[in-house]
């Protein structure tokens, strides 16, 4: 298993609140109600914006998460 700092586990927070943050604006947005889509399909496009945006924040942040 791999073992985190602190620096890391931070960016992959930050990683996933903003995924989910903007999982919800696409939704409020394109469908004017995002309560109306199962909850499991949230989930599943929110970890993968999340997924997304930890490569792209890993590589400019340079944590090394992916090495």
């Amino acid at each position: 298993m791999l073992k985190l700092n602190a620096k890391q586990w931070v960016l992959i927070a930050v990683c996933f609140a903003v995924a989910a943050v903007v999982n919800y604006l696409i939704w409020l947005i394109a469908m004017g109600k995002p309560g109306e889509i199962s909850g499991f399909y949230h989930i599943l496009n929110t970890l993968c914006l999340g997924a997304a945006f930890l490569i792209v924040a890993d590589r400019f942040a340079k944590t090394q998460i992916y090495k």
